[in-house]
C-alpha cells in the first residue's frame, strides 16, 4: 500500500494498491483509516468528537475533529507501522467495470507515503513515450525533492497501472453523464510583517495526473461501498 497526498499531510486516512489481473482487468485495494475498530464509544472523547463532526481549516488556525495524538499518530496510515483499517477490495474488468467488491476490517502495513508532486513527475514521464525513461529524480533541484522522487520511483509500475485504471474510470463516468471540472489550486503567500505585509495568491504547480488517481479511486471506493451497503439494506 501507498498513500498519495500533499507533502504537508500529517493525518493520512487512505492508502491504495492496484494491480493488473491475468485477464487484463484490475484489482484495486483501498484501505481507509478506521478508528471505529477500537473507539471508546460513549466516553468523553467520543462525545467531544461527536460535537465537532468534522475538521475545520480557517486562516487563523485549524480545529481538528480528532486530537492530534489520535488523528496524526495512532490511526494515521503512516509507512512502516500496522494500523487498523477498513479494507475494500474491488475486482474490475479490463474496461473498468466493477465486478465485485468486499470490505473487511483488518490491519494494514503501508509501504510508503508519497507526495502529489513526485507522483505527478513519475506519471508525466510514463505519459511521454518519446522521452527516454530516465529516473524522474534527476529532474529535482534539491536533496529533499530528490529523496521524495526516489521514493515515488520505486512504485512507478503500480502508479502506472493505477493511472491507467483511473483513466478508464473517468471515461466511464463521463459516458454516464458526469461533468469534470478542473480548477487551479490557489495558494496564499504572505510576505513581510505588520503594515508592510503583502499577500499574494498564486496557483500551485498542476498535479492533474496525481489528482486523477486519488479522485477516481475515491469515487470508485465510495460507489462500491454504497452498493454493498444497499444490497444488505
Amino acid at each position: 500500500f501507498v498513500s498519495v497526498g500533499p507533502s504537508s499531510t500529517l493525518d493520512r486516512d487512505v492508502v491504495c494498491f492496484v494491480e493488473k489481473t491475468a485477464d487484463g482487468g484490475f484489482t484495486a485495494h483501498v484501505a481507509f483509516a478506521c478508528p471505529a475498530v477500537a473507539w471508546p464509544f460513549g466516553s468523553g472523547l467520543d462525545k467531544a468528537v461527536l460535537r465537532r463532526g468534522a475538521s475545520r481549516y480557517l486562516p487563523e488556525g485549524n480545529e481538528h475533529m480528532l486530537p492530534a495524538a489520535i488523528g496524526r499518530s495512532l490511526f494515521s496510515l503512516d509507512a512502516g507501522v500496522a494500523r487498523p483499517s477498513l479494507l475494500l477490495s474491488i475486482r474490475l474488468s479490463p474496461s473498468g467495470e466493477t465486478l465485485d467488491a468486499s470490505p473487511r476490517l483488518t490491519l494494514v502495513r503501508v509501504r510508503d507515503n508519497l507526495d502529489l508532486e513526485s507522483c505527478e513527475t513519475v506519471l508525466e514521464t510514463l505519459s511521454e513515450p518519446a522521452v527516454p525513461k530516465t529516473p524522474a529524480a534527476s529532474r529535482a533541484s534539491d536533496s529533499s525533492a530528490i529523496a521524495l522522487l526516489e521514493r515515488a520511483e520505486k512504485h512507478r509500475e503500480m502508479l502506472g497501472v493505477t493511472f491507467e485504471l483511473a483513466g478508464l474510470l473517468q471515461s466511464r463516468r463521463i459516458a454516464a453523464g458526469a461533468v469534470i471540472t478542473e480548477r487551479p489550486d490557489p495558494e496564499i503567500q504572505v510576505h513581510g510583517q505588520g503594515e508592510s505585509a503583502q499577500v499574494d495568491i498564486v496557483n500551485s504547480p498542476p498535479v492533474n495526473r496525481a489528482h486523477l488517481i486519488v479522485g477516481e479511486l475515491m469515487v470508485l471506493a465510495n460507489s462500491a461501498l454504497a452498493v454493498w451497503a444497499r444490497e444488505r439494506e
